[in-house]
């Protein structure tokens, strides 16, 4: 019996030395932990988590029913998928790469270079959200037909990736701002951000062979590319989130090394020249907060594994402060550079994530709201182990200022005035202080428009100029 037991220590001894190996300072290298893949596993079983993982699985049998081939030429740039005629967005459509579709004045484009550039970009995108469900779907049930639908994509992006050509926007090739599967590097980060965490769940499935033509092929290129394009705000922000997930996918802690201390680009040096006191990212508007936001989050989220806590005080105060400028129906004024329509609604992803890490009673009240407008499909909604119950009613909140980013929230009841003052939201910045907006609990009465696509002429001959704003004098 003695025997026995002394063989059985000996076993688990071996099984914790060769199994789970342990690097630096106790840590390893993973995006989502042993913790994390039971609790998705078990909220997967219950009544809400069942509805997401059919989504999940929906999204990937969707995906599945087109060409699964990566493309061979580069992509293009998103703002340049836009009527010129009326700024709407063009109808992608998986059968015709060639021909793109207005549905607002009915024109089709056919053999324009910028669009057919551009459909290309939206296959890499698309790409992203399959390697993203069906990373899921491993973790929700274990089954190895995910891990393997994820190696056929990664296997195909590592034989094409370094061959493709660096272009920019332009379609020039250049150093700055370039990509390659896409036409800026801020896009092959938030790939890399989304899409490589794939490849840290499945690795150990891998053969070696599979291992080093993926590294070889796709990471050490991607990781190679932003470690030498230098940017700031938040391309920065997202190229250091990429290089997170590049630096866990290859153990290399020297890449991580750069994304956190850099002195003048790294996580750190960003935080705390960007951060304002109110809880703000310096970009100007509700998008340009909530974006660099997604990769600060993801971030923090990849560096729990080298033993790097970021959920701390700043990162509550980014999801909470922002939380307390909605509208009742959790939408936002597009100050700045903002899109017309931004809201919540469109960032509960992070806002599960954040509420899976930290908590925060702020946050699972404006989870309640928006799912009383809107269904919990978001994947990252399984890591919280939580049901939310819906709230139908509108969310009323008392007025609010933030004195540093320069707008204040003047409310009685469900009817809110905003009031700007201030604010440069550095290059993403309009001319529109002392602008108003007024929303009566259920629609804009009054309203800022924000901005259009960067690629087209109204840009910057109508949306960055000072007419378009409603300045309270103009009413006078």
């Amino acid at each position: 019996m003695k025997h026995t037991s002394l063989k059985s220590l000996l076993f688990l001894f071996v099984f914790v030395l060769t199994v789970l190996p342990v690097f630096a300072g106790g840590q390893s290298y993973y995006c989502y932990s042993p913790d994390d893949i039971i609790q998705i596993r078990k909220s997967a079983q219950t009544s809400w988590g069942r509805k997401i993982l059919d989504r999940i699985k929906t999204d990937i049998a969707e995906r599945r029913s087109h060409d699964l081939t990566v493309p061979v030429v580069e992509g293009g740039h998103i703002h340049h998928y836009y009527c010129d005629k009326d700024g709407q967005r063009l109808t992608f459509d998986w059968d015709k790469p060639h021909a793109h579709y207005c549905s607002a004045c009915k024109t089709t484009y056919t053999h324009v270079n910028r669009f057919d550039w551009a459909w290309i970009y939206m296959v890499h995108r698309k790409n992203q959200e399959y390697l993203q469900a069906c990373m899921y779907a491993y973790m929700a049930t274990g089954d190895l037909l995910y891990v393997n639908y994820i190696k056929d994509m990664l296997l195909d992006y590592a034989s094409k990736y370094a061959a493709y050509k660096e272009y920019n926007a332009a379609r020039v090739i250049s150093d700055k701002h370039s990509g390659k599967a896409f036409a800026q590097s801020l896009d092959e980060a938030t790939w890399a951000t989304y899409a490589l965490p794939s490849y840290t769940v499945i690795k150990k499935y891998l053969t070696q062979e599979e291992i080093g033509k993926i590294e070889s092929g796709l990471l050490r290129p991607c990781a190679e590319l932003l470690l030498n394009r230098p940017a700031g705000a938040n391309w920065q922000m997202w190229h250091n989130s990429g290089l997170a997930v590049l630096g866990v996918a290859l153990e290399n802690d020297s890449i991580i090394d750069v994304a956190m201390n850099d002195p003048v680009r790294g996580y750190y040096a960003l935080m705390k020249k960007h951060l304002k006191p109110d809880g703000w990212i310096d970009e100007g508007s509700p998008n340009y907060h909530y974006f660099p936001l997604q990769a600060l989050i993801h971030t923090a989220d990849v560096m729990r594994c080298r033993g790097i806590n970021l959920y701390n005080e700043d990162m509550r105060k980014m999801f909470v402060a922002p939380i307390k400028g909605t509208y009742p129906d959790l939408s936002y004024p597009a100050h700045s550079d903002g899109w017309y329509g931004a809201s919540v609604l469109s960032e509960l992803p992070i806002h599960e994530l954040a509420f899976a890490r930290l908590k925060d009673p702020v946050i699972e009240t404006v989870l309640e709201h928006a799912y009383g407008m809107t269904d919990r499909t978001a994947y990252e909604s399984l890591l919280t182990g939580q049901d939310i119950k819906p709230v139908k009613e509108p969310m009323i909140q008392p007025s609010y200022c933030y004195p540093q980013s320069g707008f204040l929230c003047l409310r009685s009841g469900a009817v809110s005035s905003v009031l700007k003052f201030g604010g440069q939201g550095i290059g993403h910045g309009h001319p529109d202080k002392l602008s108003i907006t007024i929303h009566n609990g259920e629609k804009e009465l009054i309203s800022d428009f924000g901005t259009c696509a960067y690629g087209l002429k109204l840009y910057l001959d109508w949306y960055r100029n000072s007419l378009p704003h409603d300045h309270g004098n103009r009413r006078l």
